[in-house]
C-alpha cells in the first residue's frame, strides 16, 4: 500500500506525485488536498469565511431552543393539573359535543387556506412565468 520510496510531508503522509508532468497545478492540487482534510480544497474551492453575525445568531438559537424545551419539561412536570374527566353522557351529546369541536377548527382552517391563496397565489404565478420564460 505504502512505497517506501516516497517521500513524506509535515504530518507524516506520503507525497502525491502527478503522472503528468506538465500539470504542475494539479499536482500543486493533490498535494493541498493530501495535506488537508478538508474536501473542498480537492474540488480546488475556497472554504467561505463565515458571517461575523452567524457565531452569535447560532448560540442565540440555540439558547432559545434549550429554554423552550426546559420550560415544557417544567410545565408538563409541575404544572396545574388536569381537569377531572366528568361521566360521558348519551351518544347524542357526544356526537354534538365533537361535531362542535370539529367543526370549530375547520372554520379557522377553511379561513386560513382562503387567506393563503389570496396572499400568495400571485407570488406563486409570477414564479412559474419567470421560470416557464426564463426572466428573473
Amino acid at each position: 500500500c505504502f512505497d517506501t520510496d516516497m517521500p513524506l510531508d509535515a504530518k507524516g503522509r506520503q507525497k502525491i506525485a502527478s503522472t503528468n508532468p506538465d500539470s504542475a497545478e494539479e499536482a500543486s492540487l493533490l498535494e493541498k488536498a493530501a495535506a488537508s482534510d478538508d474536501p473542498s480544497v480537492l474540488a480546488g474551492e475556497a472554504r467561505p469565511s463565515p458571517s461575523p453575525l452567524l457565531l452569535p445568531a447560532r448560540g442565540v438559537f440555540a439558547a432559545f431552543v434549550l429554554l423552550v424545551v426546559i420550560i415544557g419539561w417544567l410545565s408538563a412536570r409541575y404544572g396545574p393539573p388536569a381537569k377531572e374527566r366528568r361521566p360521558a353522557g348519551s351518544v347524542g351529546e357526544i356526537v354534538y359535543s365533537a361535531s362542535r369541536k370539529a367543526l370549530g377548527g375547520g372554520l379557522s382552517g377553511a379561513a386560513a387556506g382562503v387567506a393563503q391563496v389570496i396572499l400568495l397565489m400571485w407570488l406563486r404565478t409570477t414564479m412559474n412565468y419567470q421560470y416557464r420564460h426564463g426572466s428573473s
